[in-house]
């Protein structure tokens, strides 16, 4: 293998880094995945609770004929669907799949990426097509360029990944399996 960044080659297979640069070796690219659209995810019940109070407290502030209400009530919702329209956003940006880990580009920024290494995974589990990850604190790094760290904030990483064919499962099972101590991960189930 040899580095992208500085054509250093690199023989032993294993490292992560770059041992000339210091570039990360993200390896081949093996698919293009997108995250399964779930735009409330886990705090669908919260921020549905949140909007019937909303529209209880309009409708309370209608009656009442307090505009200064209706206003204020008005802003919350406009900063609401911005933070969900966010969200949605992050979901519908496709997740690079390397030999050696996953890369999804940061919207908003030019060339930056965030990248997690198969070996920063804690556990994994394949829910019919949809592959569910968790990491250790730490393992997202943001590259620079699509190959050296950079220090900058990583707000969000999907959690899971749609897969769309057999040929893509075939692609991942192996790769997860060898990267992970056998006791971490948890049997893949589809």
């Amino acid at each position: 293998m040899t580095c992208p960044g500085c054509n250093a080659r690199i023989d032993d297979g294993v490292s992560s880094r770059c041992t000339a640069c210091g570039a990360v070796l993200k390896g081949a690219l093996l698919a293009r995945l997108k995250p399964p659209f779930e735009p409330l995810g886990r705090y669908r019940i919260p921020v549905l609770a949140a909007i019937g109070a909303l529209v209880l407290l309009y409708a309370l502030s209608a009656h009442l004929e307090r505009r200064d209400w209706a206003l204020a009530l008005a802003a919350i919702v406009v900063l609401a669907l911005f933070v969900l329209l966010n969200r949605v956003f992050f979901l519908l940006m496709p997740v690079s799949v390397y030999e050696n880990g996953l890369e999804i580009d940061l919207p908003r920024s030019w060339n930056k990426s965030a990248y997690l290494a198969w070996q920063d995974l804690t556990t994994y589990r394949f829910e019919g097509s949809v592959l569910h990850y968790a990491w250790r604190a730490g393992g997202v790094t943001v590259l620079r360029n699509g190959k050296w760290p950079a220090r900058w904030l990583v707000l969000y990483f999907p959690r899971a990944l749609k897969i769309p064919d057999e040929t893509t499962l075939v692609l991942l099972q192996p790769r997860l399996a060898a990267r992970m101590a056998p006791a971490d991960a948890a049997s893949p189930s589809g």
